[in-house]
């Protein structure tokens, strides 16, 4: 009856130990397809946005600051809608005060003269620059 009795324990030991192996298994391969899923969607936005305000300031040098219509070209409209609808990465852009250096790049450029524009190049490509960074970067630094 003892020996009965011990198969019985180690065979329930076994069949737990598998079961429970086989929850832990799901429940980290789950918590890892989320944290996928979050990169893939950051890395997303990231890619949009940048795409975005480079669309805007391409126009903007192609076109110079004379141009009364450019503050409501849809260009640039979408550049600042892309900055403000951000789902995943809006905590980092506010963080990093994303907005007003665009902000700041397009008040720059629109003083109109070649300093401005020198200017406005070396703050868009910093902007551009943090942006990536940003992208590469553990998004638990901005939180």
């Amino acid at each position: 009856m003892q020996d009965h009795t011990f198969t019985l324990i180690v065979a329930s030991l076994g069949i737990g130990g598998t079961l429970g192996g086989i929850v832990i298994g799901h429940v980290l391969t789950r918590s890892w397809q989320r944290e996928q899923w979050l990169r893939d969607n950051r890395k997303q936005e990231y890619r949009e946005l940048l795409t975005s305000l480079s669309a805007a300031y391409m126009h903007l040098e192609q076109n110079g600051s004379d141009s009364t219509d450019l503050r409501h070209h849809p260009v640039r409209n979408e550049a600042f809608r892309a900055l403000g609808d951000r789902i995943f990465i809006d905590q980092e852009i506010k963080k990093e005060e994303i907005y007003e250096e665009w902000r700041r790049l397009w008040d720059i450029h629109n003083q109109g003269g070649p300093q401005s524009t020198t200017d406005a190049g070396r703050l868009f490509k910093s902007l551009t620059s943090k942006l990536g960074d940003m992208a590469r970067n553990d998004p638990r630094k901005f939180r």
